[in-house]
């Protein structure tokens, strides 16, 4: 089916993309996970026996990263599917909510010090570390976008949390306007500039925003442009991830996990049980 969507109509398939997420094993513990694209396939990743949570790929997609909560510390860990080893890829202080730059060269994170939170982006392998913000709110989910230059990030610096886009390189953010909801949450950057993110809306739904209308950035092509309806049902959930195809979105609600077709807001049920799951990550390759 990936070679026919390919050759035909010139777009990615999906269906040897894998899915990470996180689930619930025991109280105060999460382990990662990973899936087919189908929720087929579950193999469990970690047995870290604490809190593991908040898992993403490495663009290569021989890596995922997750944050690891420890008794003195809450390292970003970087687990190669390939050789099965881990190493801690930031250790430092009041660290929370990593993601590697699609080209493999950055990674932005967020630090708590004291009562403020802020955005960090230095190389992978250390080095070079830039503070982005620095002010008294409180800042989270970093979201690279597809050349690697900017970033999409939560922020309630104006009061509430909205979405923010700031260079990587330093600089004034930018307010994304057109979103939803009292809150605007868990963005993530499309590699056509639609940003799918939660907003609050009674409880926290699934909305996609194309960047081409609101912010004058190259706009997607063919069919990926359709975004379903504002006016059709609703899909709750939170921490929407993109399929290659920029098309479908993975995200949970309530301990479930969902794939969403945006162009049709259908959903169908990529993972429940007795264990709470969350966190999921679309693989950013075929395999």
């Amino acid at each position: 089916v990936d070679a026919v969507l390919s050759r035909k109509f010139g777009i990615p398939g999906i269906c040897r993309t894998r899915i990470v997420f996180a689930a619930e094993v025991g109280k105060n513990k999460k382990e990662i996970y990973l899936c087919d694209f189908d929720g087929g396939s579950i193999t469990k990743l970690t047995n870290n026996n604490t809190l593991s949570i908040e898992p993403s790929w490495h663009p290569s997609g021989r890596a995922i990263l997750y944050n690891q909560f420890l008794v003195s510390s809450t390292p970003l860990v970087e687990y190669d599917l390939v050789n099965n080893r881990s190493r801690a890829l930031v250790r430092q202080n009041g660290l929370n909510s990593g993601r590697i730059s699609p080209d493999g060269k950055k990674i932005a994170f967020v630090v708590s010090v004291g009562n403020q939170m802020d955005l960090y982006v230095r190389d992978v392998e250390g080095g070079n570390l830039k503070r982005l913000t620095r002010d008294r709110a409180v800042e989270a989910s970093p979201a690279w976008s597809p050349d690697s230059r900017e970033l999409c990030y939560v922020s309630n610096v104006n009061g509430r949390p909205r979405l923010y886009i700031i260079n990587a390189a330093g600089g004034s953010p930018r307010r994304v306007p057109g979103v939803l909801g009292s809150e605007s949450v868990s963005p993530a950057w499309s590699k056509d500039n639609k940003i799918a993110y939660a907003a609050r809306l009674g409880t926290y739904t699934l909305k996609v925003l194309d960047l081409s209308s609101v912010m004058n950035y190259a706009g997607p092509k063919g069919e990926s442009a359709l975004i379903a309806d504002s006016s059709a049902p609703a899909v709750e959930g939170e921490s929407p991830s993109w399929a290659p195809d920029n098309r479908h979105v993975v995200l949970s609600s309530r301990g479930t996990i969902y794939v969403v077709d945006t162009r049709t807001n259908r959903k169908r049920v990529l993972i429940s049980g007795k264990s709470k799951c969350n966190g999921a990550n679309w693989s950013p390759i075929l395999y």
